[in-house]
């Protein structure tokens, strides 16, 4: 009985051995996390964020941004958590569950394509319902959203559609100052999305949703018509490519 206690024992011994064995093996091919390196490679690669992202991320992560200064002073203020995650976002063009990184990239992207963008908002929240992406004007108006899709399924109509009456929807409580608007899908789209949009008739080759009429007050009472652009988009290998129009 004894000589078998004594084996249990040593052989639990020698498990928690080894498995000690694996840990330190563990951590020594893991990679050492350098905060200056990291900066130097976002620097290297020009990943210069909108204030607007260096805000949500200071939020969302806990840090006190900086938002103007030089690049290296502005990733200095950013804690660990939050710098590894603009390397996995904009230099790895990692996806997360969440759909977050590709939404980062997306608002990214957007700010650097309309000018008109001064304050983005990532997933918000608004009597209507929850946007992805939301660019404002230097008058606060929402003149941009976007809904961003990092599943494996091709988008179809069937997922376009109830976005477009969405769209509709939002150009209506903002009283018409929604411009633009944007469905960004990682898989891309079935082949007949695009003509099965066109053959609805209320959109047309240039991408414009049309929404009836009206008037312009900036233009003396100016009748013109009611309309957003429509934008269809994937993301490969990290980039943002507008498939339509």
């Amino acid at each position: 009985m004894r000589s078998f206690v004594t084996s249990l024992t040593k052989k639990g011994k020698s498990n928690r051995a080894i498995t000690q064995t694996k840990t330190r093996e563990e951590r020594k091919t893991q990679p050492v996390f350098s905060r200056e390196k990291t900066i130097y490679e976002l620097m290297a690669r020009k990943v210069v964020l909108h204030p607007s992202l260096i805000e949500e991320l200071g939020e969302k992560f806990r840090f006190h941004p900086q938002i103007k200064g030089n690049p290296f002073e502005v990733y200095d203020a950013f804690n660990d958590e939050a710098l590894k995650t603009v390397y996995e976002c904009f230099v790895d063009h990692m996806l997360d569950r969440r759909g977050r990184f590709l939404e980062y990239r997306f608002a990214q992207w957007l700010a650097g394509r309309n000018k008109a963008i001064k304050k983005i908002d990532i997933d918000k929240k608004m009597p209507f319902g929850e946007i992805d992406v939301v660019g404002y004007d230097k008058d606060g108006r929402i003149i941009c959203i976007a809904e961003c899709k990092a599943g494996k399924e091709k988008a179809s109509k069937e997922d376009v559609d109830p976005w477009l009456r969405n769209v509709e929807l939002v150009f209506s409580k903002t009283n018409g100052s929604l411009e633009s608007a944007y469905f960004v899908n990682v898989a891309g789209f079935t082949e007949g999305t695009r003509k099965r949009m066109l053959e609805s008739g209320k959109i047309d080759q240039k991408g414009f949703l049309s929404l009836g009429f009206g008037l312009d007050l900036s233009a003396d009472w100016l009748v013109r018509r009611k309309r957003v652009n429509i934008f269809l988009c994937e993301e490969r290998s990290g980039q943002i490519q507008q498939i339509f129009p």
